[in-house]
């Protein structure tokens, strides 16, 4: 699983910038016979999941904080 981040949405780097970390490390699971799960926050911009899931990554977004599940 990979947690995401807002990182885009807050402006810190850009949305391709984001998505190429996450191609990345999907890449690298999958060398390793892996398969890697956004785990989406909250506040995750819908294009954003739309573009993570036009990669082929299968993401999860829950209604509640993510505290819950650690």
């Amino acid at each position: 699983y990979f947690i995401g981040g807002r990182n885009a949405e807050r402006g810190a780097v850009s949305i391709h910038e984001e998505l190429y970390v996450i191609r990345s490390l999907n890449k690298y699971y999958q060398n390793l016979n892996m398969q890697m799960v956004y785990i989406a926050k909250r506040s995750t911009s819908r294009g954003k999941l739309e573009q993570i899931q036009n990669e082929g990554i299968h993401y999860l977004k829950f209604n509640c904080g993510q505290q819950l599940f650690s």
